[in-house]
């Protein structure tokens, strides 16, 4: 299966992996991958969605507001997953 790897949003790498990675493995991957590692700064977020893909938000100045909106909406929602007891996939620095 292929899985992207992604900064800001913006994809830099495709990988084939086994299905079975678990989240720490593809996250390991993703950082070491050479696209990937060139260009990540410091990341705030880590989104990991097995079998689809690793996600780095870091810090930028373009971001601005929106960012700073981004990063409440995906700790509400890794709040309300920990409630729900389901793992969401995200997480937070």
């Amino acid at each position: 299966m292929e899985v992207v790897f992604q900064v800001n949003g913006k994809v830099r790498a495709r990988e084939k992996v086994s299905v079975s990675l678990d989240k720490e493995t593809l996250e390991n991957m993703a950082i070491n991958h050479e696209r990937v590692k060139n260009i990540l700064g410091k990341t705030i977020v880590t989104i990991v969605v097995p079998g689809k893909l690793v996600n780095f938000v870091g810090k930028c100045h373009a971001f601005g507001m929106a960012f700073s909106f981004y990063r409440n909406f995906l700790s509400q929602c890794f709040l309300e997953c920990k409630k729900a007891n389901r793992n969401c996939g995200i997480l937070l620095d």
